[in-house]
């Protein structure tokens, strides 16, 4: 009963549960303040209600003010009984040494896509099963990321556009690469969720040029594409553009503008490719 009552999907409107509480960053500033701390060891302070334990999440733990840090780290040294704690983070490395050297690291590898699809599902019963599966192929195994394309009718398939037409600005001059990103590039919300599913589509293309496989392409929707691809663009490239788009995401923390990372991305590898030809001639 008491699992029950905790949504799938990650609703948390709909999380009715005394003894699970979830903290995230608020605010245009998107941080987690101290007042935030200081209402968990309010709540912390009382025994479970409902349940044996009680939990408390910390959803994007790396926002958390220094101010908060501290204050958290307090409950991190002395929790109270039977009440655990779960900071969630995708950049582990942002959150202070305190913070980290008092937790144990859990790894999550990337869901596969019948298991989002199966979460979304239940979650998302409205919702046409189609759309739900073409948002699970291009989440890259994240469930919150899956649940943000299906809500949002069509973006995942602009997205997948958008992914199209800027592989094809390797092989276009300098202006009309200029005009490509006027025209298709996303803004700084969409930025991310952009560049995650760039890095994506350059392994699967990696994937299939050294393996001649498809078996094991993520982005099942435009797997022709991503085969056409392997058969012009070489394993090194495809690794270097994926490298490239990592270091985008560590641009975007740095708070880089979305276009400036795209322009990097294109021609350090435009660079690395002309670098390339001329040592071949």
């Amino acid at each position: 009963r008491s699992c029950r009552r905790i949504p799938v999907g990650g609703d948390l409107e709909a999380l009715d549960h005394p003894d699970v509480s979830v903290v995230s960053a608020q605010g245009q500033s998107r941080v987690i303040k101290i007042e935030q701390i200081r209402e968990i060891q309010s709540t912390v302070a009382y025994a479970p209600s409902d349940g044996k334990a009680r939990v408390m999440v910390v959803r994007e733990a790396d926002n958390i003010t220094e101010a908060a840090s501290n204050a958290f780290l307090k409950l991190l040294e002395e929790p109270p009984r039977d009440t655990y704690f779960f900071l969630t983070t995708s950049r582990p490395h942002k959150l202070l040494p305190t913070l980290r050297s008092r937790t144990t690291v859990v790894r999550f590898s990337p869901l596969p896509a019948a298991v989002i699809r199966s979460i979304l599902g239940e979650a998302l019963p409205g919702i046409d099963p189609r759309r739900i599966a073409l948002a699970a192929a291009v989440s890259g195994g994240s469930v919150s990321r899956a649940r943000a394309y299906a809500e949002d009718e069509g973006a995942a398939e602009e997205a997948l556009n958008f992914v199209r037409k800027f592989d094809t600005s390797l092989t276009l001059d300098p202006k009309a690469v200029m005009d490509l990103l006027d025209a298709v590039g996303p803004g700084k919300g969409g930025i991310e969720d952009v560049l995650n599913l760039l890095g994506i589509y350059y392994r699967d293309v990696a994937f299939v040029r050294e393996t001649g496989s498809r078996e094991g392409i993520t982005l099942t929707p435009i797997a022709e594409q991503v085969v056409e691809r392997a058969g012009t663009l070489d394993s090194e490239t495809a690794v270097l553009l994926s490298w490239k788009v990592m270091e985008g995401l560590r641009l975007l923390e740095a708070n880089v503008g979305p276009r400036m990372i795209l322009e990097k991305i294109v021609f350090d590898v435009r660079a690395s490719l002309d670098l390339q030809a001329r040592s071949e001639r």
